[in-house]
């Protein structure tokens, strides 16, 4: 017989908590489809209490990722990404942050420390330099328009490989880290 798990599941707010009872042997797509049908909405991302991202692979088992009764999942609603992948980047990171003003307040994304918004509402610059930031998530590739990224002066050591899908940056600033590899990024 097939092991029924229950996972705790919460947006990244934590305003949204629930279980759901599943069979081990399911996608993490299809898990994301069950989260879909209980909120009535699209959670677009996925991530483990540990900061594992679920996104990488959808088609692998909940069984070849070890998760277990209990473990708890985050995910994004697509409805305010810009603000879950701000307040997930926090989570794992800000902790170490010399300036976080504001971060994952209720007040808009223009009043966060260095969070730049266009007349819509949506991020457009990220001026985070000398900021003792020493990680950035691979979800930052949703922010599709920013346009300016400075992450000069601080502790990475790498950058995601996904940072080429902000088909809309301009300008990007990386010095003083301690990254080890360049990536290329081409835009037509």
């Amino acid at each position: 017989m097939e092991e029924i798990i229950s996972l705790y599941i919460s947006d990244m707010t934590k305003s949204i908590n629930i279980v759901i009872k599943c069979k081990k042997l399911i996608t993490i797509l299809d898990l994301k489809e069950l989260v879909a049908k209980e909120l009535d909405t699209y959670a677009c991302l996925f991530r483990l209490t540990n900061g594992t991202n679920l996104e990488e692979n959808l088609n692998i088992l909940l069984s070849d990722l070890n998760i277990n009764n209990e473990d708890k999942l985050y995910f994004m609603n697509k409805l305010n990404v810009e603000r879950a992948v701000l307040e997930e980047w926090y989570r794992l990171d800000g902790h170490n942050w010399r300036n976080h003003d504001n971060w994952c307040s209720e007040l808009p994304l223009s009043e966060w420390y260095g969070v730049i918004t266009n007349e819509n509402g949506k991020i457009t610059d990220l001026d985070l330099d000398d900021n003792n930031i020493s990680s950035v998530p691979s979800e930052l590739s949703q922010l599709t328009n920013l346009t300016n990224l400075d992450l000069s002066f601080n502790k990475l050591e790498s950058v995601p490989s996904e940072l080429p899908q902000l088909t809309n940056l301009t300008r990007l600033y990386l010095d003083n880290n301690n990254i080890s590899s360049v990536l290329q990024i081409y835009h037509n």
